[in-house]
Order: structure tokens, then C-alpha cells, then sequence
């Protein structure tokens, strides 16, 4: 028969890697602000998505001058 542990007793995986890191006095702390970093990546990723959009607007009107142009040559 098998025998059942004592779950209480155990660390789960959250508390066995749980390390109580604590910089020396007058030294800063090298973890950082996860919600500074959230949201420079979420700026950063909408800059991006902007300049996707612009550059597509401009390449659609290049398109569109030249075909202009071909029809004001062809008369």
C-alpha cells in the first residue's frame, strides 16, 4: 500500500525558491520595477506599431503618384 505525504509540512515550489535578498545598508537593490519595465515595453511596442503604420500610409501613396504619373505621361 503506498503511504501519502504530509503536504502541509512541504515548502510548495514558490517558497523552496524564495530567496530574502536585502542589499547591504546604503546599497541599492539590482532587482528593479517590474512595472516600469511593463510599461516602457508597452510604449516601445506601440512606437513600433506606429511607425509600421505610417511607413505602409507612405509606400500606399508612392504607389498611387506613380500610377498618377504614368497616366499623365500616357495622353
Amino acid at each position: 500500500m503506498a503511504s501519502r505525504r504530509i503536504v502541509s509540512s512541504e515548502k510548495s515550489v514558490l517558497e523552496k525558491n524564495d530567496t530574502d535578498f536585502k542589499p547591504k545598508d546604503g546599497e541599492k537593490s539590482d532587482i528593479g520595477n517590474s512595472t516600469y519595465a511593463g510599461a516602457l515595453a508597452a510604449i516601445m511596442a506601440n512606437v513600433v506599431l506606429m511607425g509600421y503604420v505610417i511607413v505602409a500610409f507612405r509606400e500606399d501613396q508612392s504607389e498611387a503618384m506613380e500610377a498618377a504619373e504614368k497616366e499623365r505621361k500616357g495622353k
